[in-house]
């Protein structure tokens, strides 16, 4: 269980797919996430919203390093303004500077390098004890 009067402690996933979060609604994501911490949470789906690098190192500055703890994927696959392979090559080296930065900070520890998901914008893996299926 989590604290009690902790509203997020038994979230495992959050899909955010295509819901308009621009860097100041993901700063205020972070802000929510730093105060009601979420222990559990594991899957956090940004795919198809507007979230630039720089908004996403005010959401990493903002979250403490217990804010999410078990975080192990982040989805950031198809972000508004991304329109040349260039520009999303850009993109996903500053995601992994940024995770590198906050792991070296103490957060976001178990959020890994998922090379081997084919995707280089769903950086993280699923772990041996994770339930999961092939049914995606």
């Amino acid at each position: 269980g989590g604290v009690e009067g902790e509203k997020f402690s038994h979230l495992e996933e959050l899909w955010l797919w295509n819901c308009e979060i621009d860097d100041g609604r993901l700063r205020k994501l972070g802000e929510v996430f730093a105060a009601h911490q979420c222990p559990r949470l594991r899957y956090l789906n940004l795919t198809k919203n507007r979230i630039s690098v720089e908004g996403l190192s005010t959401f990493f500055d903002v979250l403490t390093p217990p804010s999410l703890s078990d975080l192990r994927l982040l989805s950031l696959e198809g972000q508004e303004g991304l329109d040349s392979r260039e520009e999303q090559t850009e993109f996903d080296s500053s995601v992994r500077a940024l995770r590198a930065a906050a792991h070296a900070n103490g957060r976001l520890v178990k959020w890994k390098d998922g090379s081997r998901t084919g995707s280089p914008l769903y950086i993280g893996e699923k772990s041996d004890s994770d339930e999961s299926s092939d049914e995606m």
